[in-house]
């Protein structure tokens, strides 16, 4: 499972998330290499901190899952709409999304 979360940030930044290392190495290894080669510098393929999101209830019952998020999002008055009636998408970047969206079809599809 891919669970992506508060990745609309314009300074987007995702690091391989500790749980998802734990639980799927190898898809987390097929996600930044696919956003390696198509050149989006969002994916850091570097080491991330451990976070509680809502690919861990699938960890815990044996569910291999991964955790796309931008751990500092939103950073330092980065985004104010977050969790507020204005967290729509006109509100979030398309280049962010952009690169999240070709790198996940590259792995589901090759």
């Amino acid at each position: 499972a891919i669970n992506i979360d508060m990745i609309g940030d314009a300074n987007l930044d995702i690091y391989r998330e500790g749980y998802s290392e734990l639980s799927h190495p190898e898809l987390l290894d097929r996600i930044f290499a696919a956003a390696a080669r198509l050149g989006h510098r969002q994916f850091v393929n570097e080491p991330g901190t451990l976070i509680t999101d809502d690919h861990k209830p699938l960890i815990d019952v044996g569910i291999p899952a991964v955790d796309l998020i931008d751990l500092d999002y939103p950073g330092p008055r980065s985004n104010r709409y977050w969790h507020t009636l204005m967290d729509t998408p006109e509100h979030c970047s398309p280049e962010s999304l952009r690169a999240v969206g070709e790198t996940l079809l590259a792995v589901i599809y090759g």
